[in-house]
């Protein structure tokens, strides 16, 4: 105890100086973004305040006529106005006006903000460049000039015309009336990157641009730079959105390029993710570069002009981790000294409360046990002069109780539910009614013996718990579930002909009809033929006869009750041609779905013949989606190619019995039905075998069963034990309108014969036999005539 109070003490101290730690550092990174958001809007505000310098220059400049006179007069009264211009804004590089003749006058500021290169040609006394390229043709001439402070001509150079200025991206970008930025691109003169601004004036068709050196932005982040505390060390950077770096805060030594900086952050799985990734902008992102812990902040600068511009510019940041969080480290490990010392401290004390608390924890710890073993009866309280833990003892065995009660009703109520699933079954249908209410208490009967056998076919099955008989009984209880999905006239179909009704009706009204032709035929003849009486009445007599027992022949053969033969097939087949003439339109009346299933029975020209029996395309009924099954359920069943084929040959020709394959199908079904029911169903661990056990009564020991085809080596007692039970309560169930109910001594015989086939298991047969469940079960639920002698000894 003595450890954990230790343990508690010490994990307190980590939690404490974790949590100081964690909102000390919350709070930096929020200053430290909320101080890189304002940057960034400082940096957004700087260019805006450069657009809107140059929108309004441009603009107003535009309309001055003296700009596109064309006048390059030697008082240079042009070239003062340009440098009178970039005298006040030194923000701007150049002034630069390009004619639609190919004309072009550039002034450079060489002392602005922009960082220029230091070519062999610029010297300390240069000032301003002027660059002019005049005339057309031969005429056509190239000069740059370098002007002091004083705009004393230092120097000039005349050259070969090289440049046109409507070949350039300024000049073909410029529009009437708006003011245009260019992407950045390395400017003609100096040869340093940086952004034009144009604008076009419609009455000469020439252009004003003004240059803006990246440079100078690059010298705003410097300032930016130092005037954050902790953080000189950090790295800015404004690029736009096609990965092009505009400015930088580091002119020397290492610095990233824009694919280093995508590297060390990548957002949304994309190879620039600086530029893609809105969900991280305005956040402080922890990265690592080789092995170096950093933070990285990103956001976007927006437009706030009215100028056009292809790309959006980006703002970024990256510094160290441990930049960040110096101001922090040294309150940390005071944190850490003062708590390490206060754990000692609390040593001694917490020695002294583990003696008086252990024991009783310990006690509970056992009463505990007690109720994770569901040994309620068994859990005791304890006294203890702590009042907490003498509450908790009593509160653990009314706790006890109370889970006890919970259970035994959680219990009672899932019980309830199952066995008024299984009685709405058997309410459903006369034909099976009470066979899910006697099925399990055979099958619980029959495995209670096969638990206490000491046979050794049984002497690796028992029921160990409660819970174990509980799962077999709610299996058997739930067995026949699916049939809930089963339709009643396939269940109840007492004839081959039956469908929601038996439609023999309608085939003893043909009959009905032949005879009262045959009688109108007879009438007819006879008024023509008076002297034939005889002959005509014997004719009319045979027929008469023919058709009584044509009708007899086919309701002996709907009723299903002995086996047809190949005679019988030849002989239904043969009066299933005999014709008949429908005079009345079979296609009026219908229901939606038979007007679509009977769509060949319109615009037919009465009077139709037609056969007396038929297997009409009609009475073929497709299944409405495909049949198929998760192969986790291990089914295995061959599937028909219709859901119901309802042909009255088809269904008169059944051999045995009155269900077609389609039938039996569906019947069979309702096994799946109960697999996917009771799948869906979250059992507990104590009851997961209750879907396998409840699906598995119509397996074999040989694989010929159905749905799994499953063999003996599969099958567990208990499911062995089921298949004997459903077998046994079907053959001997009074309560069937379709067969009559068997004797005792013929159902145990049929079982025997089911063992020697395989269908049963011996060794659960003998038990069911030696131990007289079988006699037990007829003087409960057989009639007394049914419940004749067995001479069980010929069967052991």
């Amino acid at each position: 105890m003595l450890l954990i109070f230790a343990l508690a003490s010490l994990l307190t101290g980590i939690v404490a100086i974790s949590l100081h730690y964690y909102f000390s550092e919350k709070l930096v990174l929020q200053t430290k973004t909320e101080q890189f958001k304002s940057t960034s809007q400082q940096i957004a505000d700087h260019i805006t305040r450069i657009n809107q310098r140059v929108d309004n220059t441009l603009s107003v400049m535009i309309h001055d006529n003296r700009l596109f006179s064309g006048n390059f007069d030697e008082n240079n009264s042009l070239r003062n106005i340009l440098i009178e211009v970039l005298n006040k804004h030194p923000d701007f590089h150049s002034l630069l006006l390009g004619y639609a003749n190919g004309d072009f006058i550039e002034v450079v500021n060489l002392r602005g903000h922009a960082q220029l290169p230091k070519p062999n040609d610029l010297r300390a006394e240069d000032r301003w460049l002027i660059f002019k390229v005049l005339g057309q043709g031969e005429s056509r001439h190239q000069t740059t000039y370098y002007l002091d402070e004083n705009l004393s001509l230092n120097r000039k150079y005349k050259q070969t015309p090289d440049y046109d200025p409507r070949k350039r991206l300024w000049f073909n970008d410029a529009k009437v009336g708006t003011v245009t930025k260019t992407r950045q691109y390395i400017f003609n003169l100096l040869k340093i990157p940086g952004y034009t601004y144009t604008i076009k004036s419609e009455q000469t068709g020439g252009v004003l641009a003004i240059d803006v050196a990246s440079s100078s932005l690059s010298a705003f982040l410097i300032k930016q730079q130092q005037k954050m505390q902790f953080l000189v060390s950090s790295e800015m950077y404004v690029y736009r959105g096609d990965g092009e770096i505009i400015a930088k805060s580091k002119t020397q030594g290492h610095h990233h390029s824009f694919d280093d900086l995508s590297k060390i952050i990548k957002t949304n799985e994309q190879t620039i993710g600086l530029a893609n990734g809105q969900h991280q902008f305005g956040k402080m992102l922890s990265v690592n570069e080789d092995g170096v812990e950093k933070y990285m902040f990103v956001l976007q600068l927006p437009l706030s002009s009215e100028m056009q511009s292809d790309e959006i510019d980006y703002f970024a940041v990256l510094v160290a981790k441990n930049d960040v969080l110096a101001i922090i480290k040294e309150k940390i490990q005071i944190s850490i000294l003062v708590t390490g010392l206060c754990l000692l401290l609390l040593l001694p004390v917490s020695w002294f409360f583990a003696s008086s608390i252990v024991n009783p924890i310990l006690k509970l710890v056992g009463e505990n046990k007690k109720i994770q073993q569901r040994d309620y009866n068994e859990v005791s309280t304890l006294s203890s002069h702590i009042l907490e833990i003498h509450y908790l003892a009593s509160s653990m065995v009314d706790m006890s109780r109370s889970i006890e009660q919970h259970e035994n009703s959680q219990k009672a109520l899932m019980e309830s539910f199952v066995e008024l699933i299984a009685q709405a079954i058997d309410d459903k249908s006369p034909y099976t009614a009470g066979h899910c209410e006697r099925v399990p208490e055979l099958g619980i009967w029959l495995a209670d013996a096969a638990s206490g056998s000491t046979d050794e076919a049984f002497s690796e099955f028992s029921f160990k718990t409660p819970d174990e008989r509980r799962e077999f009984r709610l299996a058997a209880w739930l067995h026949d579930c699916g049939k809930i999905t089963t339709p009643e006239h396939i269940v109840d179909k007492g004839t081959k002909l039956e469908t929601i009704y038996n439609r023999i009706h309608e085939v003893r009204t043909r009959f009905e009809v032949l005879l009262r032709d045959a009688k109108i035929t007879y009438y007819e003849q006879l008024l023509a033929h008076p002297e034939q009486q005889s002959v005509l009445k014997q004719k009319l007599e045979q027929q008469t006869e023919k058709l009584h027992a044509d009708f007899s022949f086919i309701a002996a053969c709907n009723v299903g009750g002995e086996f047809m033969d190949e005679a019988q097939l030849s002989r239904l087949h043969e009066v299933a041609s005999i014709k008949w003439q429908r005079h009345f339109d079979a296609s009026l009346g219908l229901s939606p779905l038979e007007e679509m299933r009977m769509a060949d029975l319109k615009n037919q020209h009465l009077p139709v013949e037609e056969s007396l029996l038929s297997d009409k395309p009609s009475d073929l009924i497709p299944h409405e989606k495909a049949v198929e099954y998760p192969e986790s359920l291990g089914i295995n069943m061959a599937i028909p190619e219709y859901k119901y084929n309802l042909g009255e040959v088809y269904n008169l020709s059944v051999a045995r019995g009155t269900l077609t394959a389609e039938d039996r199908f569906k019947i069979n079904e309702h096994v799946i039905s109960t697999i996917r029911m009771l799948g869906s169903v979250p059992f507990p661990k104590e009851l997961a075998k209750v879907p396998r056990y409840a699906s598995t009564h119509h397996e074999t020991l040989k694989g010929t069963g159905y749905p799994r085809k499953l063999t003996a080596e599969q099958l567990s007692i208990p499911e062995r034990v089921l298949v004997l039970a459903d077998i046994f309560e079907a053959l001997t169930a009074a309560d069937r309108p379709y067969k009559k109910a068997k004797p005792l001594s013929v159902a145990i015989d049929i079982l025997a014969k089911m063992v020697a086939d395989q269908h049963v298991d011996e060794d659960v047969f003998k038990l069911f036999l030696t131990s007289g469940i079988y006699l037990k079960y007829a003087k409960r639920y057989l009639n007394p005539e049914q419940i004749d002698d067995v001479d069980i000894a010929k069967y052991l």
